[in-house]
């Protein structure tokens, strides 16, 4: 599960960046593509205003999201496999 939710905030800050180049390039209300539509619906349902500085801090925040979910899964492996070696070891001895 958080090997997937790793994967979804990395998918989605890589696509948050073609919004942010969109409206480096051509501005505010340029030709839009479907995930610069979806961008700015996310925005406006938080209520967030569409800016430059707002599209970094939320690729950023997408990729801390993904540090943490990948550092959590490596957290949840390391202690299931210390888990089971330490059960394997008492049930061989």
């Amino acid at each position: 599960m958080l090997g997937f939710l790793s994967s979804l905030f990395a998918g989605i800050g890589f696509s948050a960046v073609i919004p942010l180049l969109s409206l480096v390039i051509s501005g505010p209300g340029a030709d839009e593509n479907m995930v610069t539509k979806y961008v700015v619906q996310v925005f406006e349902l938080f209520r967030v205003p569409y800016s430059v500085t707002a599209l970094i801090i939320f690729i950023i925040a997408l990729f801390v999201f993904r540090a943490l979910a990948m550092f959590l899964f490596s957290y949840v492996r390391a202690v299931v496999e210390y888990r089971y070696r330490m059960e394997t070891i008492r049930d061989v001895f």
